[in-house]
């Protein structure tokens, strides 16, 4: 196996387990520990830990070795405000997605994470706001809008601790349902929209 494709694998372990939240902020990560684990030497792994600290998820310390990242609560609200908006763009501009089925699913994980909110239970929070999110991003037909939403909650999913999330899912619980209603608006506009034939890319609306 090329040195690059295990410093990938190094890389691509560390970052999902401090995205799946495995690895909290201020978790040790010890190269040697990590090469064992791997089966691989130590050089792959400390390339891949100088990219997770190049993107903010690690930070370095002669003395301490590297460490998950403290939140910036700055950074991590800029990026929540950018989520909010896309998900809310995608909502305005991909009913046509939006199946009985997919607005019934986002129903469903809308009333488990609240559930899971009333009940403290971190697991059933972190899972359905997850899948809420990730079918949301999904009705997109753009790929750069469902790349980067997907990035930006991947970011905040990090700095998920489980009193984070259970205020988080608060706010969700709350926001939810604006977010299904602006689907199903649309959807109810849809039937009224018709594409001329001299102007195939420009709806408008019947009898406009």
């Amino acid at each position: 196996m090329p040195a690059v494709s295990k410093a990938g694998l190094a890389y691509a372990t560390l970052r999902k387990q401090i995205v799946s939240g495995e690895l909290s902020p201020g978790s040790r990560v010890t190269i040697s520990q990590v090469a064992e684990q791997l089966g691989i030497s130590p050089i792959p792994v400390r390339e891949a830990c100088r990219r997770l600290t190049a993107e903010g998820l690690l930070e370095y310390n002669h003395n301490a070795g590297a460490r998950v990242a403290a939140p910036d609560p700055t950074l991590r609200y800029d990026v929540g405000e950018y989520l909010s908006t896309l998900l809310v763009s995608i909502a305005d501009n991909s009913a046509d997605a939006a199946t009985d089925d997919t607005l019934r699913t986002l129903r469903t994980l809308a009333a488990k994470f609240e559930e899971a909110a009333d009940n403290n239970d971190f697991l059933q929070e972190r899972e359905a706001i997850t899948r809420f999110i990730l079918t949301l991003i999904g009705l997109s037909r753009n790929t750069i809008v469902r790349e980067q939403a997907t990035e930006a909650w991947e970011h905040i999913s990090v700095y998920l601790t489980e009193d984070r999330l259970h205020k988080m899912a608060r706010i969700a619980a709350h926001n939810a349902p604006v977010i299904i209603d602006i689907l199903e608006r649309r959807r109810t506009q849809l039937p009224h929209l018709i594409v001329r034939a001299d102007s195939p890319e420009t709806p408008h609306t019947v009898g406009a």
